[in-house]
């Protein structure tokens, strides 16, 4: 590291073809000593330079597309690539001395940290307030953490941290908490490993960097390796956040590898794009997710049809949070009933004060089947004062699919449009698997309807297959 720092962004000497010819002389006109300041006459390259006069030695330089991060003896700097400071993060126990690049990480809207008083817990920051996240609470892990890295593309909500282990085991969890005021995390793999079928990086090599399609490999001698991957992940990934799903599909149907196909249906459907997320699920032979696709398709009401899409990309909160804050009180306990999510089902009868009856009813019938006794004492409660009446449940499971029959249909009417959202042809209806069924594979499609009712009008007879899949 160097007192005086030289720093330029890619997209800059990309934007301003700047040839390799100038990015080594400037490289060599940057190594000065340490309070000096480094000049120089730009020719081959046009873009700006910026040359920061440094106080005291600069013992880490991390980059980020749009900031970068100085760490010397005692504190950290952001600095925007025209030299403003953006930010001067600070917290407890700080001890710049002792970081390196595999226990910090910059993107450019994230700062993290692996905390040095407790090696199991890793910090995350604003980078542009420097402020802590997750009210200055730590994500905690098991173990002690090893390494650190923050993902550069995609927005604020799409930031994850990768970390390492000491038992060499690779984990992926959110910077930002999510309700109920957790971390989401997930382990990728065990005992991590680098193969590398090139043999001139030789034995024990060390992966530098991976960025876009290419990756640098430092070998055992010291010597730097740059290679080349498949650019199509890349590039899908690039389709996927411009929104090109047409220009995505091409390009799996050219490749045609599973794994790319699979990326792409969890992008559409964390995108909500049904029908290349129908595509994509299609071409990996999944056909419990296509069909669950098109059931979602024949939902009337388009808040069920986001409350469908979000559990089918298994965000079950999300999904709850949806359907209860349009009104939806029915649906998430049906929903949960269908998850074998019982308390929660149970929770929401009893704070809405609705369909207590018909919890309990399924509950009973559930445990019947499998010749079981309640064991439940929420559920033990409730039932001694609960009269379970199944042509009553029936009637009032009837009366909220009309409920939502007259709310799609007048919402239809009020737009003068198809109630079904997003311009999406009607498919033939698939039913939703009844509770206790404990798969949607088992799912069947009815025989194809009349190809020219589905240009007319929607199918809002699905609500009445819905009950009885329910009865």
């Amino acid at each position: 590291a160097f007192g005086v720092a030289k720093l330029r962004s890619y997209s800059d000497w990309k934007k301003n073809n700047c040839t390799s010819e100038c990015a080594e002389r400037i490289l060599g006109e940057t190594r000065t000593e340490a309070g000096s300041i480094s000049r120089l006459e730009p020719q081959a390259c046009r873009a700006p330079s910026v040359v920061l006069e440094a106080l005291s030695l600069h013992r880490l330089i991390l980059q980020a597309e749009k900031v970068f991060l100085l760490a010397d003896g005692a504190n950290l700097y952001v600095h925007a690539y025209d030299g403003k400071l953006v930010t001067n993060p600070k917290w407890p126990g700080l001890r710049p001395d002792l970081l390196n690049a595999k226990t910090l990480s910059l993107s450019n809207d994230t700062i993290a940290v692996r905390e040095k008083n407790d090696e199991k817990h890793i910090l995350f920051f604003d980078a542009a307030s420097g402020k802590a996240l997750n009210d200055q609470k730590p994500f905690a892990h098991t173990t002690e953490v090893m390494e650190v890295a923050l993902n550069q593309g995609g927005s604020v909500a799409d930031r994850r941290c990768a970390f390492v282990d000491r038992n060499r085991d690779l984990f992926l969890c959110f910077t930002r908490k999510e309700p109920p005021n957790n971390f989401r995390v997930a382990k990728l793999g065990e005992t991590l490993c680098v193969v590398l079928l090139n043999r001139e990086f030789g034995k024990n090599p060390h992966l530098v960097s991976f960025a876009g399609d290419q990756v640098v490999v430092r070998r055992s001698d010291g010597a730097l390796i740059h290679s080349l991957v498949p650019p199509y992940a890349l590039v899908l990934h690039e389709y996927s956040l411009t929104g090109k799903w047409e220009a995505a599909v091409r390009l799996c149907r050219f490749v045609k590898d599973e794994t790319l196909w699979a990326c792409l249906a969890a992008m559409a459907t964390n995108a909500k794009d049904l029908t290349t997320a129908e595509v994509a699920y299609a071409a990996i032979d999944e056909a419990d997710k296509v069909n669950y696709i098109k059931y979602i398709k024949e939902i009337p009401l388009r808040e069920v049809r986001a409350a469908e899409m979000a559990l089918l990309a298994g965000n079950v909160k999300d999904a709850e949070g949806i359907l209860l804050q349009n009104g939806l009180v029915f649906r998430a306990i049906m929903m949960h009933l269908q998850l074998f999510h019982w308390e929660r089902a149970l929770d929401l009868a009893v704070k809405h004060k609705t369909h207590l009856d018909t919890v309990l009813g399924y509950r009973k019938r559930y445990l019947d089947r499998f010749e079981r006794q309640e064991t439940n004492k929420k559920f033990e409660q409730f039932s001694q004062n609960v009269k379970i009446d199944w042509n009553d449940i029936r009637n009032k499971v009837e009366m909220e699919f009309q409920k939502e029959l007259d709310r799609a249909r007048g919402s239809s009417t009020q737009k003068g449009s198809n109630p079904l959202a997003m311009g999406i042809k009607p498919e033939p209806a698939v039913p939703k698997v009844p509770v206790g069924a404990g798969s949607r594979r088992n799912s069947k499609k009815p025989p194809p309807e009349d190809p020219a009712d589905l240009d007319t009008e929607p199918d809002f007879d699905l609500a009445e297959r819905e009950m009885e899949v329910f009865d």
